[in-house]
């Protein structure tokens, strides 16, 4: 009997300690249309979700001051740095501008800040700025306003949606 318990007993705590040891956080499998992109490699330790191949080719470019430019296409391109933003600041610094007037906020959250303007009779073009923690370390995710061509509403929705699902790694995963 006692061989039995001391059995059961060394083959439970076997159990209970390798099932909690050095687990790697699940990435849940890529939306639709979309890839995973780990840019650990430039310091950045998170991976983060864009379009495929499909949307067009994606480049990711190191900028100064460590900025990184992730674009894909013509419709999915944004800056990341590290450090936090202040978004409320960002917001209020909008409505002040003279010759940029703001049609409309789509999101206003305490990280996150989605807007709509237009300059005169032009067409109007969506921006965004947004705050994300990845682990310990907190980034600024923004869109890259010197694209090709003035982003919609619905191009800004897909990379707010990838920055507000970015999943930190760590670096013994490495």
């Amino acid at each position: 009997m006692k061989k039995t318990f001391l059995f059961v007993f060394i083959t439970a705590f076997s159990l209970l300690i390798f099932s909690c040891g050095n687990k790697k956080e699940e990435i849940p499998p890529s939306p639709e249309g979309m890839q995973a992109l780990d840019l650990s490699k430039y310091g950045k330790l998170f991976i983060i979700f864009v379009p495929d191949s499909t949307k067009g080719h994606l480049e990711v470019t190191e900028q100064p001051g460590g900025i990184l430019q992730v674009k894909v296409g013509k419709s999915f391109d944004m800056s990341i740095k590290e450090g936090e933003e202040d978004i409320a600041f960002k917001k209020a610094d909008l409505g002040n501008d003279d010759v940029y007037k703001i049609k409309q906020f789509f999101v206003d959250e305490p990280n996150t800040v989605a807007w709509e303007l237009a300059i005169g009779d032009m067409p109007s073009e969506c921006h965004f700025i947004s705050v994300q923690k990845a682990g310990n370390s907190a980034y600024t995710f923004e869109d890259t306003h010197n694209s090709e061509a003035p982003f919609s509403k619905s191009a800004i929705e897909k990379m707010l949606e990838s920055c507000k699902n970015i999943h930190p790694v760590s670096k013994a995963e490495k």
